[in-house]
C-alpha cells in the first residue's frame, strides 16, 4: 500500500511542478533520483522503475481480467462497446493504473 502512495505522490509532484516552479522545485525532485547516476549508485531510480512497472502490471491485469469476464459480455450486450471501454478503464484505475 505504501508503494502505491509513493508512486502517486511522485506522479503528482512531477505532473504539477514545472521548470518555472518556485525555488527550482522540479529540478530538486528530479535531482533526488538522479543522485548517484554517474557513479552507478542508482538504487532510487531502479526502485522507482520497479514500483511503476509493478503498478502498471496490476492495472493491466485488472483490466484484462474484466475484459475476459462474463460481466464484460453482459455490459457489451446492455450498452455496447463504449460501456465496456469505460468499465475496463474503471477496472484499470481501481487496479492501480493511470489514464494514459
Amino acid at each position: 500500500m505504501i508503494e502505491t502512495y509513493s508512486i502517486d505522490i511522485l506522479y503528482s509532484l512531477t505532473k504539477h511542478l514545472t521548470p518555472s516552479s518556485p525555488k527550482d522545485a522540479l529540478v530538486r525532485v528530479v535531482a533526488k533520483f538522479a543522485d548517484g547516476v554517474e557513479t552507478n549508485e542508482s538504487e532510487r531510480c531502479d526502485r522507482l522503475v520497479e514500483l511503476v512497472i509493478k503498478k502498471d502490471m496490476q492495472a493491466r491485469t485488472s483490466e484484462l481480467k474484466y475484459l475476459r469476464s462474463e460481466e464484460a459480455d453482459l455490459d457489451e450486450q446492455d450498452g455496447g462497446e463504449d460501456l465496456v471501454e469505460l468499465a475496463a478503464l474503471n477496472k484499470k484505475l481501481e487496479g492501480g493504473g493511470e489514464v494514459s
